[in-house]
């Protein structure tokens, strides 16, 4: 490792400096890192080859605002290339840079490339105004996860012992995201497709989404994703209840829209249920559950979006089994007027019925829970 570091401490005046010229030549980071002695990716290769040059400014006053204000408000460029490198036994290469020479806005760009697996991101955040026009686009193409086992293995200090590394991630995933503006006024488009994925104790054969959302209240909500044969995984490496198929839909605007979501599971209610109920649960039947909620977001004056607003008007668990058909369901709940709300004070949450007659009602904030009694 060579390099030189100068950095300028501020003044009311002078603002902070930052210049940096390094060089990184097979540097082994596992020697630093953390984790058990026996893991796996510890016996893998490493050897990490960088260069760094950054040469940024920071005015005094913007170390105090929000971390969009302080990056809008950096002067200079930073520069990290990371040459043909491994990383436990993966080849890595990518670049990641940052520019804001002309005081206008902030560029950034990163590409990483790992064994065939690509990242690319790219963003601009005004240095002045409401951020309006601040953009971001990420795309994500990963035709061979299983390839990047080692590096997930290492990031998150699993894989040890007897664990096989080649087990936590399988499968590909393409990604596609896209960003306009700063909170609280932001819209932001995307889709993603993965097969036979794994990441970790999670698994699924197949998912898949798209959606296009706004925080304005006239802004078009539209999104719809669907998911098949999807597990969690037990430590033990037994395999969790998993969920045969779902699918969540969500539309109309930011002021009314509606979302709903259908999902059903091999895993069955305990025994006991049945003997209550006094009916027989096939062997193949599934669980089905469905979920139905109406609502909007709430803008305040002078705190912009300030919350959601709307009614659950359905959450349902019953058998698919047809001799359970005229049974009772498993589950079931209507009519709950739902309140969230994060501006004007502590984030906040209250549940109440909206049917005639009920009076049970529940409001959750920071160190207060507050309930009703209830009665069955």
């Amino acid at each position: 490792m060579t390099g030189l570091l100068l950095v300028t401490f501020p003044t009311a005046d002078i603002p902070w400096a930052v210049k940096l010229d390094g060089t990184l030549v097979d540097f082994d980071p596992a020697v630093w890192w953390p984790g058990r002695e026996d893991a796996t990716w510890r016996r893998k290769p490493s050897r990490v080859n960088s260069t760094m040059k950054v040469d940024v400014t920071l005015p005094v006053v913007a170390t105090t605002g929000a971390p969009l204000a302080m990056l809008a408000a950096l002067r200079g460029e930073a520069a990290l290339t990371l040459t043909p490198s491994v990383l436990a036994g993966v080849p890595i290469s990518g670049s990641a840079d940052l520019r804001n020479a002309a005081g206008t806005q902030v560029e950034t760009v990163i590409d990483l490339l790992a064994d065939g697996n690509r990242v690319h991101a790219t963003g601009s955040v005004a240095a002045s105004g409401d951020g309006a026009s601040d953009a971001w686009d990420l795309i994500v193409t990963g035709p061979a996860l299983g390839r990047l086992a080692p590096v997930y293995a290492l990031l998150t200090g699993d894989g040890g012992g007897s664990r096989k590394v080649d087990l936590l991630m399988a499968g590909t995933l393409n990604a596609k995201v896209r960003a306009r503006g700063r909170w609280p006024a932001l819209t932001t488009q995307g889709q993603f497709e993965a097969d036979k994925l794994r990441i970790g104790a999670m698994s699924a054969q197949h998912a898949q989404g798209r959606w296009s959302l706004g925080t304005s209240l006239t802004a078009q909500v539209d999104a719809q994703v669907t998911l098949t044969q999807a597990s969690v995984t037990q430590a033990d490496g037994t395999v969790g209840p998993s969920i045969e198929s779902a699918t969540l839909q969500l539309q109309g605007t930011g002021r009314a829209h509606t979302l709903e979501l259908r999902a059903d599971s091999k895993a069955q209610a305990p025994a006991w249920i049945d003997t209550m109920q006094g009916a027989q649960t096939a062997p193949d039947a599934r669980t089905v559950g469905s979920l139905r909620v109406q609502g909007g977001l709430v803008d305040q004056s002078g705190a912009g979006l300030a919350g959601w607003r709307g009614t659950l008007q359905q959450l349902e668990l019953r058998s698919s089994s047809t001799a359970a058909a005229d049974r009772a369901p498993l589950l079931r709940s209507r009519d709950v007027q739902i309140e969230a709300l994060w501006a004007g004070g502590p984030p906040r949450a209250t549940l109440q019925p909206t049917r005639r007659g009920a009076r049970r009602r529940a409001a959750l904030e920071p160190h207060r829970v507050e309930r009703c009694r209830a009665r069955w």
